[in-house]
Protein backbone atom coordinates (compact mmCIF):
# COMPACT_ATOMS: atom_id res chain seq x y z
CA UNK A 1 0.00 0.00 0.00
CA UNK A 2 3.13 2.49 0.51
CA UNK A 3 4.42 1.95 -2.51
CA UNK A 4 1.17 2.43 -4.42
CA UNK A 5 0.89 6.01 -2.75
CA UNK A 6 4.51 7.10 -3.41
CA UNK A 7 3.95 5.98 -6.95
CA UNK A 8 0.78 7.94 -7.38
CA UNK A 9 2.19 10.66 -5.84
CA UNK A 10 4.85 10.91 -8.50
CA UNK A 11 2.94 10.51 -11.29
CA UNK A 12 0.98 13.61 -9.66
CA UNK A 13 3.99 15.45 -9.59
CA UNK A 14 5.28 14.78 -12.87
CA UNK A 15 1.99 15.18 -14.29
CA UNK A 16 1.67 19.11 -12.85
CA UNK A 17 5.18 19.81 -14.18
CA UNK A 18 4.75 18.56 -17.54
CA UNK A 19 1.58 21.16 -17.16
CA UNK A 20 3.22 24.13 -16.17
CA UNK A 21 5.81 23.21 -19.47
CA UNK A 22 2.93 23.14 -21.60
CA UNK A 23 1.94 26.52 -19.97
CA UNK A 24 5.31 27.96 -20.77
CA UNK A 25 5.46 26.39 -23.86
CA UNK A 26 1.72 28.29 -25.30
CA UNK A 27 2.89 31.61 -23.65
CA UNK A 28 6.25 31.50 -25.78
CA UNK A 29 4.76 30.95 -28.71
CA UNK A 30 1.77 33.69 -28.39
CA UNK A 31 4.10 36.18 -27.42
CA UNK A 32 5.54 36.56 -30.96
CA UNK A 33 1.97 35.90 -32.73
CA UNK A 34 1.06 39.01 -30.83
CA UNK A 35 3.79 41.12 -31.86
CA UNK A 36 3.50 39.95 -35.62
CA UNK A 37 -0.17 41.10 -35.62
CA UNK A 38 0.87 44.33 -33.81
CA UNK A 39 3.32 44.61 -36.34
CA UNK A 40 1.29 44.02 -39.37
CA UNK A 41 -1.44 46.65 -37.71
CA UNK A 42 0.67 49.35 -37.52
CA UNK A 43 2.45 49.07 -41.27
CA UNK A 44 -1.68 48.34 -42.42
CA UNK A 45 -2.02 52.13 -40.81
CA UNK A 46 0.96 53.28 -42.68
CA UNK A 47 0.10 52.37 -45.68
CA UNK A 48 -2.77 53.81 -45.42
CA UNK A 49 -1.84 56.83 -44.12
CA UNK A 50 1.05 56.93 -47.56
CA UNK A 51 -2.02 56.22 -49.51
CA UNK A 52 -3.62 59.33 -47.98
CA UNK A 53 -0.87 61.69 -48.36
CA UNK A 54 0.41 60.38 -51.61
CA UNK A 55 -0.92 62.77 -54.27
CA UNK A 56 1.07 65.07 -55.54
CA UNK A 57 -0.07 68.41 -56.48
CA UNK A 58 0.54 70.46 -59.83
CA UNK A 59 2.03 73.73 -60.24
CA UNK A 60 -0.11 75.77 -57.88
CA UNK A 61 1.88 79.08 -58.60
CA UNK A 62 0.32 78.67 -62.24
CA UNK A 63 -2.88 80.24 -61.21
CA UNK A 64 -1.49 83.71 -60.32
CA UNK A 65 -3.29 86.54 -59.15
CA UNK A 66 -5.61 88.30 -61.70
CA UNK A 67 -8.33 86.54 -63.44
CA UNK A 68 -6.37 86.62 -66.65
CA UNK A 69 -3.45 84.31 -65.70
CA UNK A 70 -6.57 82.17 -63.63
CA UNK A 71 -7.64 81.72 -67.04
CA UNK A 72 -4.48 80.99 -69.00
CA UNK A 73 -3.54 78.43 -66.65
CA UNK A 74 -3.54 74.89 -67.48
CA UNK A 75 -7.18 73.07 -66.04
CA UNK A 76 -7.21 70.40 -63.42
CA UNK A 77 -6.60 67.52 -63.40
CA UNK A 78 -10.32 66.05 -62.47
CA UNK A 79 -11.71 68.95 -64.90
CA UNK A 80 -14.83 68.98 -66.29
CA UNK A 81 -15.73 66.29 -67.86
CA UNK A 82 -13.21 64.10 -65.88
CA UNK A 83 -14.30 65.34 -62.75
CA UNK A 84 -14.14 62.24 -60.09
CA UNK A 85 -15.80 63.55 -57.22
CA UNK A 86 -15.23 61.12 -54.63
CA UNK A 87 -11.48 60.85 -55.30
CA UNK A 88 -11.15 64.69 -54.91
CA UNK A 89 -12.58 64.90 -51.74
CA UNK A 90 -10.42 61.95 -50.35
CA UNK A 91 -7.84 63.87 -51.72
CA UNK A 92 -8.50 67.72 -50.30
CA UNK A 93 -9.78 65.48 -46.74
CA UNK A 94 -6.48 64.13 -46.11
CA UNK A 95 -4.99 67.58 -46.72
CA UNK A 96 -7.39 69.45 -44.16
CA UNK A 97 -6.64 66.48 -41.71
CA UNK A 98 -3.13 67.21 -42.38
CA UNK A 99 -3.28 71.11 -41.50
CA UNK A 100 -3.77 72.75 -44.89
CA UNK A 101 -4.17 76.30 -44.61
CA UNK A 102 -7.87 77.67 -46.22
CA UNK A 103 -5.60 79.27 -49.15
CA UNK A 104 -3.83 76.82 -49.99
CA UNK A 105 -6.83 74.58 -50.03
CA UNK A 106 -8.52 76.83 -52.64
CA UNK A 107 -5.22 76.24 -54.30
CA UNK A 108 -5.14 72.88 -54.05
CA UNK A 109 -8.82 72.44 -55.16
CA UNK A 110 -8.05 74.56 -58.39
CA UNK A 111 -5.39 72.28 -59.26
CA UNK A 112 -7.97 69.51 -58.78
CA UNK A 113 -11.13 70.67 -60.67
CA UNK A 114 -10.44 74.12 -62.50
CA UNK A 115 -11.72 74.46 -65.89
CA UNK A 116 -10.05 74.37 -69.18
CA UNK A 117 -10.61 78.52 -70.50
CA UNK A 118 -7.41 78.54 -72.71
CA UNK A 119 -8.77 78.73 -76.16
CA UNK A 120 -11.46 81.05 -75.18
CA UNK A 121 -9.23 83.71 -73.64
CA UNK A 122 -6.35 83.45 -75.98
CA UNK A 123 -9.17 84.14 -78.34
CA UNK A 124 -10.35 86.88 -76.70
CA UNK A 125 -7.14 88.41 -76.16
CA UNK A 126 -6.26 88.32 -80.13
CA UNK A 127 -9.11 89.76 -81.27
CA UNK A 128 -8.58 93.32 -82.73
CA UNK A 129 -10.49 95.74 -85.09
CA UNK A 130 -9.47 95.51 -88.53
CA UNK A 131 -12.17 97.01 -90.55
CA UNK A 132 -11.43 95.68 -95.02
CA UNK A 133 -9.95 97.51 -97.66
CA UNK A 134 -12.77 99.24 -99.85
CA UNK A 135 -13.56 97.89 -102.72
CA UNK A 136 -12.01 99.21 -106.51
CA UNK A 137 -13.64 102.56 -106.47
CA UNK A 138 -15.25 103.36 -109.88
CA UNK A 139 -12.12 103.77 -112.35
CA UNK A 140 -10.40 101.05 -110.18
CA UNK A 141 -8.55 104.02 -108.26
CA UNK A 142 -7.45 103.37 -104.22
CA UNK A 143 -7.34 105.47 -101.61
CA UNK A 144 -3.49 105.52 -101.38
CA UNK A 145 -1.24 108.33 -103.13
CA UNK A 146 0.90 105.41 -104.42
CA UNK A 147 -1.94 103.29 -105.63
CA UNK A 148 -3.37 106.59 -107.36
CA UNK A 149 -0.81 106.01 -110.14
CA UNK A 150 -2.03 102.37 -111.30
CA UNK A 151 -4.33 103.90 -113.83
CA UNK A 152 -3.17 104.33 -117.45
CA UNK A 153 -4.93 106.00 -120.09
CA UNK A 154 -4.07 106.51 -123.66
CA UNK A 155 -6.49 107.75 -126.33
CA UNK A 156 -5.76 106.93 -130.13
CA UNK A 157 -6.88 110.12 -132.12
CA UNK A 158 -7.61 109.39 -135.55
CA UNK A 159 -6.70 112.81 -137.56
CA UNK A 160 -7.29 111.01 -140.99
CA UNK A 161 -8.44 112.67 -143.95
CA UNK A 162 -12.02 112.11 -143.22
CA UNK A 163 -12.12 113.62 -140.24
CA UNK A 164 -12.44 117.02 -141.71
CA UNK A 165 -16.14 116.43 -143.18
CA UNK A 166 -18.89 117.89 -141.57
CA UNK A 167 -21.42 116.26 -138.97
CA UNK A 168 -24.56 118.48 -138.70
CA UNK A 169 -23.39 121.81 -138.98
CA UNK A 170 -19.78 121.04 -136.62
CA UNK A 171 -16.76 119.47 -138.09
CA UNK A 172 -16.14 116.14 -136.71
CA UNK A 173 -12.34 117.05 -136.24
CA UNK A 174 -13.25 119.99 -134.14
CA UNK A 175 -16.68 117.93 -132.32
CA UNK A 176 -13.91 114.76 -131.45
CA UNK A 177 -11.19 117.15 -130.37
CA UNK A 178 -13.71 118.76 -127.63
CA UNK A 179 -15.13 115.80 -126.67
CA UNK A 180 -11.51 114.70 -126.10
CA UNK A 181 -10.28 117.35 -123.80
CA UNK A 182 -13.71 116.90 -121.92
CA UNK A 183 -13.13 113.18 -121.51
CA UNK A 184 -9.17 113.52 -120.57
CA UNK A 185 -10.31 116.33 -118.48
CA UNK A 186 -13.07 114.12 -116.46
CA UNK A 187 -10.76 110.89 -116.18
CA UNK A 188 -9.80 110.60 -112.07
CA UNK A 189 -7.46 113.53 -110.76
CA UNK A 190 -4.49 110.78 -110.48
CA UNK A 191 -5.15 108.69 -113.42
CA UNK A 192 -2.01 109.05 -116.33
CA UNK A 193 -3.11 109.70 -119.39
CA UNK A 194 -1.49 109.97 -123.19
CA UNK A 195 -3.02 111.34 -126.42
CA UNK A 196 -1.30 109.19 -129.66
CA UNK A 197 -2.46 110.66 -133.03
CA UNK A 198 -2.62 108.90 -136.20
CA UNK A 199 -3.14 109.86 -140.12
CA UNK A 200 -2.03 113.73 -139.37
CA UNK A 201 0.91 112.96 -141.47
CA UNK A 202 1.58 112.95 -145.09
CA UNK A 203 -2.27 112.98 -146.98
CA UNK A 204 -4.89 111.21 -148.18
CA UNK A 205 -3.27 110.98 -151.34
CA UNK A 206 -1.65 107.27 -152.85
CA UNK A 207 1.73 109.16 -153.31
CA UNK A 208 1.64 109.97 -149.48
CA UNK A 209 -0.14 106.82 -148.01
CA UNK A 210 3.21 105.19 -146.96
CA UNK A 211 4.40 108.51 -144.72
CA UNK A 212 0.59 108.57 -143.81
CA UNK A 213 0.37 104.81 -142.31
CA UNK A 214 3.57 105.21 -141.07
CA UNK A 215 2.29 108.26 -138.99
CA UNK A 216 1.40 107.51 -135.83
CA UNK A 217 2.76 109.72 -132.66
CA UNK A 218 2.56 110.53 -128.95
CA UNK A 219 2.12 113.92 -128.73
CA UNK A 220 1.20 114.02 -124.82
CA UNK A 221 3.24 111.12 -123.48
CA UNK A 222 1.78 109.57 -120.46
CA UNK A 223 1.29 111.65 -117.37
CA UNK A 224 -1.52 113.43 -114.98
CA UNK A 225 -4.01 115.49 -117.20
CA UNK A 226 -2.70 118.91 -117.46
CA UNK A 227 -5.52 121.34 -119.31
CA UNK A 228 -2.76 123.78 -121.00
CA UNK A 229 -0.84 121.34 -122.24
CA UNK A 230 -3.75 119.05 -123.32
CA UNK A 231 -5.28 121.97 -124.96
CA UNK A 232 -2.14 122.81 -127.00
CA UNK A 233 -1.26 119.17 -128.27
CA UNK A 234 -4.97 119.27 -129.40
CA UNK A 235 -4.57 122.47 -131.41
CA UNK A 236 -1.15 121.13 -132.80
CA UNK A 237 -2.53 118.92 -136.08
CA UNK A 238 -5.19 118.59 -138.25
CA UNK A 239 -7.07 116.10 -140.46
CA UNK A 240 -4.55 114.97 -143.64
CA UNK A 241 -4.16 111.13 -144.62
CA UNK A 242 -5.19 107.47 -144.16
CA UNK A 243 -5.94 104.83 -140.63
CA UNK A 244 -3.14 103.38 -139.46
CA UNK A 245 -5.07 101.55 -136.36
CA UNK A 246 -3.41 98.79 -136.40
CA UNK A 247 -0.13 100.46 -136.02
CA UNK A 248 -1.14 102.92 -133.82
CA UNK A 249 -2.45 100.19 -130.97
CA UNK A 250 1.08 98.52 -131.44
CA UNK A 251 3.04 101.51 -130.51
CA UNK A 252 0.64 102.45 -127.62
CA UNK A 253 1.54 98.79 -126.45
CA UNK A 254 5.06 100.07 -126.42
CA UNK A 255 4.00 103.39 -124.65
CA UNK A 256 2.37 101.86 -121.95
CA UNK A 257 4.36 98.53 -121.59
CA UNK A 258 7.31 101.37 -120.13
CA UNK A 259 4.92 102.81 -117.70
CA UNK A 260 2.74 100.03 -116.65
CA UNK A 261 2.97 97.90 -113.54
CA UNK A 262 1.55 94.72 -111.95
CA UNK A 263 -1.82 95.54 -110.82
CA UNK A 264 -2.14 98.57 -112.52
CA UNK A 265 -5.12 99.41 -114.86
CA UNK A 266 -4.12 99.84 -118.49
CA UNK A 267 -6.89 101.35 -121.22
CA UNK A 268 -6.89 102.16 -124.74
CA UNK A 269 -10.11 104.50 -126.41
CA UNK A 270 -9.75 104.76 -129.80
CA UNK A 271 -11.60 108.01 -131.42
CA UNK A 272 -12.28 106.74 -134.57
CA UNK A 273 -14.74 107.66 -137.87
CA UNK A 274 -13.50 104.50 -139.98
CA UNK A 275 -12.01 101.64 -140.39
CA UNK A 276 -8.26 100.58 -140.77
CA UNK A 277 -7.03 102.18 -144.30
CA UNK A 278 -3.31 101.21 -144.19
CA UNK A 279 -3.44 97.31 -144.61
CA UNK A 280 -2.51 96.37 -140.81
CA UNK A 281 -4.41 94.06 -138.84
CA UNK A 282 -6.49 96.18 -136.17
CA UNK A 283 -8.22 93.14 -134.68
CA UNK A 284 -5.05 90.85 -134.35
CA UNK A 285 -3.09 94.23 -132.55
CA UNK A 286 -5.97 94.61 -130.03
CA UNK A 287 -5.85 90.98 -128.82
CA UNK A 288 -2.11 91.03 -128.51
CA UNK A 289 -2.44 94.09 -126.40
CA UNK A 290 -5.29 92.64 -124.41
CA UNK A 291 -3.29 89.41 -123.81
CA UNK A 292 -0.25 91.52 -123.10
CA UNK A 293 1.58 91.64 -120.12
CA UNK A 294 -0.11 94.92 -119.14
CA UNK A 295 -3.38 93.29 -119.55
CA UNK A 296 -4.59 96.68 -121.28
CA UNK A 297 -8.35 96.88 -122.47
CA UNK A 298 -9.33 98.65 -125.79
CA UNK A 299 -12.57 100.58 -126.45
CA UNK A 300 -13.74 102.24 -129.49
CA UNK A 301 -15.62 105.23 -130.18
CA UNK A 302 -17.40 105.10 -133.78
CA UNK A 303 -17.79 109.03 -134.29
CA UNK A 304 -20.04 109.42 -137.68
CA UNK A 305 -18.75 105.51 -139.01
CA UNK A 306 -19.94 104.41 -142.08
CA UNK A 307 -22.65 101.91 -141.75
CA UNK A 308 -20.77 99.14 -143.79
CA UNK A 309 -17.59 100.06 -141.25
CA UNK A 310 -19.50 99.30 -137.73
CA UNK A 311 -18.57 95.70 -137.27
CA UNK A 312 -14.65 96.01 -138.33
CA UNK A 313 -14.72 98.86 -135.58
CA UNK A 314 -16.66 96.65 -133.25
CA UNK A 315 -14.55 93.67 -133.96
CA UNK A 316 -11.58 95.35 -132.85
CA UNK A 317 -12.92 96.35 -129.28
CA UNK A 318 -14.05 93.08 -129.12
CA UNK A 319 -10.85 91.76 -129.34
CA UNK A 320 -9.44 94.33 -127.05
CA UNK A 321 -11.92 93.41 -124.15
CA UNK A 322 -13.24 96.33 -124.44
CA UNK A 323 -16.77 98.05 -125.68
CA UNK A 324 -17.70 100.19 -128.93
CA UNK A 325 -19.92 102.90 -128.19
CA UNK A 326 -21.48 104.31 -131.31
CA UNK A 327 -22.04 108.10 -131.95
CA UNK A 328 -23.75 109.38 -134.81
CA UNK A 329 -23.48 113.06 -134.86
CA UNK A 330 -22.19 115.68 -132.21
CA UNK A 331 -24.95 115.80 -130.03
CA UNK A 332 -25.02 111.91 -129.78
CA UNK A 333 -21.24 111.79 -128.97
CA UNK A 334 -21.53 114.39 -126.23
CA UNK A 335 -24.84 112.46 -124.45
CA UNK A 336 -22.43 109.58 -124.58
CA UNK A 337 -20.38 111.36 -122.65
CA UNK A 338 -22.74 112.64 -120.13
CA UNK A 339 -24.31 108.83 -119.84
CA UNK A 340 -20.77 107.88 -118.91
CA UNK A 341 -20.71 110.25 -116.26
CA UNK A 342 -24.20 108.91 -115.38
CA UNK A 343 -22.74 105.96 -115.59
CA UNK A 344 -20.20 106.90 -113.06
CA UNK A 345 -22.50 108.31 -110.81
CA UNK A 346 -24.72 105.51 -110.05
CA UNK A 347 -21.15 103.23 -109.58
CA UNK A 348 -20.00 106.04 -106.94
CA UNK A 349 -23.68 105.58 -105.82
CA UNK A 350 -23.05 101.44 -105.83
CA UNK A 351 -19.40 101.46 -104.51
CA UNK A 352 -20.91 103.58 -101.11
CA UNK A 353 -23.99 101.16 -100.63
CA UNK A 354 -21.89 98.35 -101.04
CA UNK A 355 -19.00 99.08 -98.55
CA UNK A 356 -21.72 100.10 -95.96
CA UNK A 357 -23.06 97.08 -96.22
CA UNK A 358 -20.08 95.21 -95.80
CA UNK A 359 -18.54 97.52 -92.84
CA UNK A 360 -21.95 96.89 -90.94
CA UNK A 361 -21.77 93.39 -91.46
CA UNK A 362 -18.12 93.41 -90.76
CA UNK A 363 -19.26 95.19 -87.39
CA UNK A 364 -22.41 93.00 -86.55
CA UNK A 365 -19.21 90.09 -87.11
CA UNK A 366 -17.15 91.52 -84.44
CA UNK A 367 -20.13 92.46 -81.83
CA UNK A 368 -21.44 88.29 -81.96
CA UNK A 369 -18.01 86.80 -81.92
CA UNK A 370 -17.38 88.69 -78.75
CA UNK A 371 -20.70 88.06 -76.73
CA UNK A 372 -20.26 84.55 -77.79
CA UNK A 373 -16.69 84.58 -76.07
CA UNK A 374 -18.45 86.58 -73.33
CA UNK A 375 -20.98 84.07 -72.75
CA UNK A 376 -19.41 80.94 -73.42
CA UNK A 377 -16.68 81.92 -70.06
CA UNK A 378 -19.08 83.35 -68.10
CA UNK A 379 -21.12 79.89 -68.58
CA UNK A 380 -17.81 78.49 -67.85
CA UNK A 381 -17.04 80.25 -64.81
CA UNK A 382 -20.58 79.37 -63.56
CA UNK A 383 -20.39 76.25 -63.83
CA UNK A 384 -16.93 75.78 -62.05
CA UNK A 385 -18.44 78.13 -59.15
CA UNK A 386 -21.46 75.86 -58.75
CA UNK A 387 -19.69 72.69 -58.99
CA UNK A 388 -16.30 73.97 -56.37
CA UNK A 389 -19.26 75.36 -53.80
CA UNK A 390 -20.97 71.97 -53.86
CA UNK A 391 -17.31 70.56 -53.08
CA UNK A 392 -16.82 72.34 -50.72
CA UNK A 393 -20.07 71.55 -48.80
CA UNK A 394 -19.41 68.06 -49.19
CA UNK A 395 -16.15 68.31 -47.58
CA UNK A 396 -18.20 69.55 -44.37
CA UNK A 397 -19.97 66.41 -44.59
CA UNK A 398 -16.89 64.27 -44.57
CA UNK A 399 -14.58 66.55 -42.23
CA UNK A 400 -16.85 67.51 -38.74
CA UNK A 401 -14.14 70.00 -37.52
CA UNK A 402 -13.89 71.58 -41.17
CA UNK A 403 -15.97 74.44 -42.17
CA UNK A 404 -16.32 75.41 -46.08
CA UNK A 405 -17.42 79.04 -45.95
CA UNK A 406 -13.71 80.15 -46.27
CA UNK A 407 -13.33 78.14 -49.60
CA UNK A 408 -16.67 78.82 -50.83
CA UNK A 409 -15.93 82.81 -50.17
CA UNK A 410 -12.61 82.52 -52.61
CA UNK A 411 -14.47 80.71 -55.22
CA UNK A 412 -16.99 83.21 -55.55
CA UNK A 413 -14.74 85.95 -55.63
CA UNK A 414 -12.99 83.69 -58.57
CA UNK A 415 -15.92 83.80 -60.56
CA UNK A 416 -17.14 86.95 -59.89
CA UNK A 417 -13.32 88.41 -61.03
CA UNK A 418 -13.51 86.11 -63.86
CA UNK A 419 -17.30 87.42 -65.18
CA UNK A 420 -16.47 90.82 -64.18
CA UNK A 421 -13.06 90.89 -66.64
CA UNK A 422 -14.49 89.35 -69.47
CA UNK A 423 -17.84 91.76 -69.77
CA UNK A 424 -16.14 94.58 -69.19
CA UNK A 425 -13.20 93.90 -71.96
CA UNK A 426 -15.62 92.39 -74.56
CA UNK A 427 -17.86 95.49 -73.85
CA UNK A 428 -15.17 97.82 -74.36
CA UNK A 429 -13.98 95.95 -77.68
CA UNK A 430 -17.54 95.89 -78.91
CA UNK A 431 -17.71 99.85 -78.17
CA UNK A 432 -14.31 100.27 -80.04
CA UNK A 433 -15.79 98.01 -83.18
CA UNK A 434 -18.66 100.48 -82.85
CA UNK A 435 -17.10 103.51 -83.12
CA UNK A 436 -14.46 102.63 -85.69
CA UNK A 437 -17.45 100.80 -87.86
CA UNK A 438 -19.54 104.58 -87.34
CA UNK A 439 -15.98 106.40 -88.42
CA UNK A 440 -15.57 103.82 -91.51
CA UNK A 441 -19.30 104.21 -93.09
CA UNK A 442 -18.66 107.92 -92.59
CA UNK A 443 -15.95 107.96 -94.33
CA UNK A 444 -17.49 106.11 -96.98
CA UNK A 445 -20.87 107.92 -97.27
CA UNK A 446 -18.18 111.25 -97.65
CA UNK A 447 -15.85 110.02 -100.19
CA UNK A 448 -19.40 108.46 -102.53
CA UNK A 449 -20.91 111.92 -101.99
CA UNK A 450 -17.57 114.04 -102.49
CA UNK A 451 -17.29 111.86 -105.77
CA UNK A 452 -20.61 112.36 -107.33
CA UNK A 453 -20.39 116.09 -106.31
CA UNK A 454 -17.34 116.74 -108.61
CA UNK A 455 -18.48 114.45 -111.60
CA UNK A 456 -22.34 116.81 -111.36
CA UNK A 457 -19.91 120.05 -111.43
CA UNK A 458 -17.73 119.07 -113.90
CA UNK A 459 -20.74 118.40 -116.08
CA UNK A 460 -22.66 121.67 -115.12
CA UNK A 461 -19.11 123.62 -115.87
CA UNK A 462 -18.93 121.68 -119.78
Amino acid sequence: MKTSGVTVAMLLLLAGCSGSAENEQETEVQEPKTQNESTEEEEKTEEMEDDSTSYSFGDLDRFGSEPQEWMQAAPGSFSEDDYDEDEVITILSDSIESGTSDDELFLQALDLTAFDYRDYIEEALALEIDYEELTARPGDISSSEEDLQGLHVQILFDASGSMAQSVGDEIKMDVAKEAVHDFAADLPEHANVSLRVYGHLGSNLAVDQEESCAGTEELYPLAPYEEAACTEVLDSFEPTGYTPIAASIEAAGDDLLAYAEDGDEVVVYIVSDGEETCGGDPVQAAADLNESGINAVVHIIGFDVEDDEHQALMDIASAGGGDYMQADDAETLRQTLRDQQSELISAWREWQSENTDVSREQQSDYLDRSRELQDTITDLSRAEQDRLTDLSRALEEQNDDYSGIPLRSSVTDRGIAIRSYITESMIQFRQQAVDEGIQNRQDITEEGINERQDIIQGDDNE
